[in-house]
């Protein structure tokens, strides 16, 4: 815990008087339910948060921290219950950036983008056709092709090896 302006440091055990007040500064923002204990103060994107040191730290990290432990270096507090602005202790656990992108994915809160390909990519500058004929002519010097279609000579030599718009 440093007052450097860097914040606290919640890879370090926290003293025992300083965590107790940090809990009151937690408790008296707060709303315990029966399920969450919910965070009713500022929050950014949903996460509750305080100033500590003059740096916005997360309700939830320092919840895990006074309550559990340190929070290793690479690490993630992670909800259980999905509740961004929740720091219930038994509702915390560790969990890598990947581990967290994982457990959003496996409870169906996020979804993969959509795959945009050929033509209908929206910085494509051929049809799909021309790319065909760019494929089916191998006679034509690249220069020419490209001078023909816009592109450059590497553009359609991609084309030809089959790395852009690739067949599917």
């Amino acid at each position: 815990m440093s007052s450097n302006g860097k914040g606290i440091d919640l890879s370090q055990p926290l003293d025992r008087r300083y965590a107790a007040k940090l809990l009151a500064r937690i408790e008296s923002g707060s709303q315990k339910m029966t399920r969450c204990w919910l965070w009713t103060g500022y929050c950014i994107q949903g996460y509750g948060v305080i100033s500590v040191h003059n740096k916005s730290t997360g309700i939830h990290q320092l919840s895990y921290a006074i309550h559990r432990g340190p929070i290793p270096k690479g690490k993630y507090v992670l909800h259980k219950c999905d509740v961004r602005n929740c720091w219930r202790p038994r509702h915390l656990f560790l969990g890598t950036h990947l581990e967290n992108i994982a457990d959003m994915l496996k409870k169906g809160r996020g979804s993969t983008p959509p795959v945009i390909r050929g033509e209908n990519h929206p910085k494509a500058t051929l049809t799909d056709a021309q790319v065909a004929i760019i494929r089916m002519d191998t006679l034509t010097p690249q220069r020419k092709l490209a001078s023909i279609y816009g592109v450059s000579q590497s553009t359609i030599w991609r084309f030809r090896q089959g790395i852009t718009r690739t067949r599917c």
